[in-house]
């Protein structure tokens, strides 16, 4: 099957954590052509932290209201793609509160059922080494298999100094929905970006649907009568430590 998306860049989804975006800053100073822009501050009077997501203006999404989950912060939309469906949490955890992120995750998974009914991709900033056998990383892993998420980052997305560490983490309840992963060196910092891949399933006769929806050019070849599958959002995330847009502009351009 070859496919071609016309004027898609390859990045359909970016998202950021510590964005430090606070009332003082429009939204629109940061918007970028053909993206919607998601932000969720940290509140009022807190320094730092802060959540943002691009988002290409031809996917379909609605936000998501969570539970107050205290220390950690969550951004969550849900993505519509004509016959599938998939949840995306956007997530910072302090490292000055790391240790009450077991707490918040179970508040969320008891009062919010979404992100266990519906395929979902948990990403962000977590502040716990995953590379460790701390008790924290432990009990983390252990709530979060239960609810059966998997961890998939294996490699060290922070080497600062003699330190190297698995802080930037990427799980997901449903093993068919990410195809592959990856880590790409940032470079106005010492993190490095997790990237990956979404798959989504098409069935031949919604493309035409997708077509008129997105008014995008789509070509597809092929003679399959059943599902086929159409791997095209890349869903990437990238922490920034300081407001940056112009680093945004330039990871997000085609």
């Amino acid at each position: 099957m070859n496919l071609d998306i016309s004027g898609t860049c390859a990045v359909m989804i970016s998202c950021l954590s510590e964005s430090w975006l606070n009332s003082s800053h429009f939204s629109s100073t940061y918007q970028l052509p053909n993206y919607n822009f998601i932000r969720k501050d940290r509140d009022v009077g807190s320094r730092g932290g802060g959540l943002a997501i691009y988002i290409r203006n031809n996917l379909i999404f609605e936000n998501l209201d969570v539970a107050d989950c205290r220390e950690t912060e969550m951004l969550c939309i849900k993505i519509k793609c004509i016959v599938s469906e998939f949840c995306l949490m956007l997530v910072y955890n302090p490292p000055s509160v790391a240790s009450s992120i077991v707490d918040n995750f179970e508040a969320l998974f008891s009062k919010s059922d979404v992100f266990l009914k519906k395929p979902t991709v948990v990403v962000g900033d977590f502040n716990i080494d995953w590379s460790t056998h701390s008790t924290i990383k432990n009990n983390f892993d252990t709530l979060m298999s239960l609810h059966h998420y998997n961890q998939l980052v294996t490699e060290y997305t922070r080497c600062y100094k003699d330190s190297k560490t698995i802080i930037d983490l990427l799980f997901t309840n449903s093993p068919t929905l990410i195809s592959d992963q990856s880590l790409v060196q940032c470079d106005i910092s010492d993190l490095f970006e997790v990237v990956c891949n979404i798959q989504i399933k098409f069935q031949k006769r919604h493309f035409h649907m997708y077509e008129r929806e997105t008014s995008e050019k789509l070509m597809l070849e092929t003679s399959l009568n059943r599902p086929v599958t159409w791997t095209f959002i890349k869903l990437k995330i990238f922490h920034v430590p300081i407001m940056q847009p112009t680093f945004w502009r330039k990871k997000l351009q085609p």
